[in-house]
Parts: C-alpha cells; sequence; structure tokens
C-alpha cells in the first residue's frame, strides 16, 4: 500500500486540503453517522468543523471516484451507527490525522499518512478491482505537494515528512508524538541549516 507518512501541524493539514479543494478534489470524514448518508466537505470553512471529529478522511476526485461507497454498523449504547469501511466502494486515497495532543502543557503533533490502496472492493463488480491511474496520479500530487517546503526525518525504517508551519510550531516549543528529545534536537538544528 502506497503511503507517505508525516507530522503535519493544523496550519499544515488546512494547507494541505486547501490544495485538494483547489484541484477539485473534496473529502469524507470517516465518522459515525446516524443514516447512512455521509458529508462531503469542499472548502477549508467546512473542513473546520470536522477537523477535531475525524481522524480519517476519504479524499476523493470525480477522476477516479466511480462508485458508491458502502455502509457497515456499529452499535454504541444501545444505538445502530454507520460508518464507511475502508477500501470497499469509491476508491479514495485516505488520509490519516490524528491532530494535536496536549499532555501536560506540552503540545505533541500526532503521526499521520496519505495512503490509498492499491486495489479495492467494487460493490459494483462483486470483485476486488486495482486502483486506477487517476488515483495513483493524484495521490503523487498529494505526496508532492506535501513534501515541497517539508524535511524529512528518518524513525527506524521509516522517512515522515515534517510541514513547514509544523516546523514553526516545534521551534516554539510543540514535539512530536514518539519522537525522543535527542532526535527532536538533532532534527531541529539540521532543519535550521538547510
Amino acid at each position: 500500500m502506497p503511503q507517505l507518512d508525516f507530522y503535519l501541524d493544523e496550519k499544515d493539514k488546512f494547507e494541505l486540503m486547501s490544495f485538494v479543494f483547489s484541484e477539485g478534489g473534496y473529502i469524507i470524514p470517516a465518522l459515525n453517522y446516524e443514516k447512512p448518508t455521509y458529508t462531503v466537505v469542499k472548502s477549508t470553512d467546512e473542513y473546520r468543523s470536522f477537523v477535531n471529529r475525524s481522524i480519517l478522511f476519504f479524499i476523493v476526485h470525480d477522476s477516479y471516484f466511480k462508485e458508491p461507497l458502502t455502509w457497515e454498523t456499529v452499535n454504541k449504547e444501545d444505538k445502530e451507527l454507520f460508518y464507511l469501511p475502508q477500501r470497499t466502494g469509491g476508491p479514495t486515497i485516505d488520509f490519516y490525522s490524528p491532530g494535536i495532543i496536549d499532555k501536560n502543557g506540552i503540545r505533541f503533533i500526532g503521526q499521520g499518512n496519505i495512503s490509498h490502496y492499491t486495489s479495492y472492493q467494487s460493490p459494483i463488480q462483486k470483485s476486488n478491482i486495482e486502483a486506477p491511474e487517476s488515483q495513483k496520479l493524484f495521490y503523487k500530487k498529494l505526496c508532492a505537494h506535501v513534501k515541497k517546503g517539508a524535511f524529512a526525518i528518518k524513525l527506524s525504517k521509516r522517512t515522515y515528512w515534517v510541514g513547514n508551519k509544523t516546523l514553526g510550531s516545534l521551534r516554539n516549543g510543540s514535539k512530536l508524538m514518539n519522537v525522543s528529545d535527542n532526535v527532536l534536537t538533532e532534527f531541529l538544528g539540521f532543519a535550521q541549516v538547510s
């Protein structure tokens, strides 16, 4: 599964979503819905109302979004709720972004990613279908946009991209989730020289 890992502060996330919308894309929050009707978000103003309610969004674009998303149900507190499983219908690009966690007065920026599956389950053809080329191209365009102006930090076997505006938050005392102070200090020194 192609995946770009990142640390993005809220400003970088809004910038990315603004890019998605400017390219004709839109997003669908992966929430528990009371009815099997999902919300389509087409602007940063609309995104603002969901940024703290959902950590997963489906990025879609009419060039590849050809099949309906399917619903599954879950019972919570004796109430049936509807949710959209990943990799069924669409297809979609996943934007996972857990956001900012405040721990003892310190802002921690969580790890997130943009990814897409190489195939998806087609509810129309009732089979597994390879991801369309237009989806792969849009994914690559999103990755290039995240990397532009960002800095790479290698953690164990993965490379994470730290957004340009996120760098400013780190210099003001925020920290990266699951990154030691020594590694963060070294990274900030490198980023300042670059």
